[in-house]
């Protein structure tokens, strides 16, 4: 199994991680908000930086496992929902160009983080926007990775959820990504939540926390049980990367350069770790 991390583009950084260990990249170059950053260019600007972009990360010697879409966004603002699913559909497009075969994107979040008073509306909401996407999905041959969220009462917070809204669809352009960290804080064993996903998991998200709040600390860190999820990748046979979403550099901000450089290489010992614990 390879081993991949969330990055975006900065001098030097693909063949840092190569040097470190990596086999591949969670590419976090089109995780910006509706019509900002990257989704602000036109046409011909989108696609050339994402080929520049591809042609060095290939120059590395890194593959790119998937990409993150649209991120952040606010469903609780009607104003924003055209330019949402516009980035969502350039998303796939950027994904298809990079040369990827997954874009992972989150649920529709009607009130955003606060408890809805109409839950089983909104994963039905869920299900209806999930269909309008796969069509752009199928155009560009681009799987929809679908992730579970770090609280209980938005849609596909729970896992059970997730795979609900994936079975309605019924494409096999949507598909699942399994953020670790988040199955963890909201209670849900990772071992558990791989086998619920079953054959509908193809990405991942690893990452560790205390059990309640989505820290993205480095795995064996936290309180996730990292002996039984290895177990049940294994048990049904997971083909995709063991990617980390996490860095040293992020939660450990006062080590010295060199330090930190050498934290790094000791995540990708954690994450070859939990590939070889993974693999059949």
């Amino acid at each position: 199994m390879k081993t991949a991390i969330a990055s975006n583009r900065r001098p030097g950084r693909w063949q840092e991680l190569r040097a470190m260990g990596y086999d591949a990249v969670d590419y976090n170059g089109l995780a910006a908000e509706p019509g900002c950053g990257i989704f602000a260019l036109s046409d011909e600007e989108f696609e050339q930086l994402l080929l520049r972009d591809k042609a060095e990360i290939e120059a590395a010697g890194l593959e790119i496992c998937q990409t993150h879409g649209v991120w952040p966004y606010d469903d609780t603002k009607p104003e924003q929902k055209e330019l949402k699913f516009e980035a969502m559909v350039k998303s796939i497009r950027g994904t298809a160009i990079i040369g990827s075969e997954y874009v992972i994107v989150h649920p529709v979040m009607p009130f955003g983080w606060n408890e809805s008073p109409h839950h089983e509306k909104d994963v039905l909401e869920n299900i209806e926007y999930m269909k309008k996407l796969v069509p752009y999905a199928e155009k560009y041959n681009v799987k929809i990775a679908l992730e579970n969220m770090p609280n209980p009462y938005v849609p596909c917070g729970k896992v059970e959820e997730l795979a609900e809204c994936i079975d309605a669809v019924n494409n096999p352009y949507l598909v699942a990504c399994l953020d670790v960290g988040h199955s963890t804080a909201v209670g849900c064993d990772a071992g558990d939540a791989v086998r619920i996903l079953g054959k509908r998991l193809h990405c991942l998200h690893v990452h560790d926390n205390d059990g309640k709040h989505d820290f993205h600390w480095l795995p064996y860190y936290g309180a996730t049980n990292w002996t039984n999820f290895t177990e049940a990748l294994k048990e049904i046979g997971y083909a995709g990367c063991m990617s980390i979403e996490t860095s040293v550099a992020q939660k450990m901000r006062q080590l010295p350069d060199d330090l930190c450089r050498e934290g790094e290489i000791w995540l990708n010992r954690i994450a070859k770790k939990l590939a070889k614990d993974a693999s059949l």
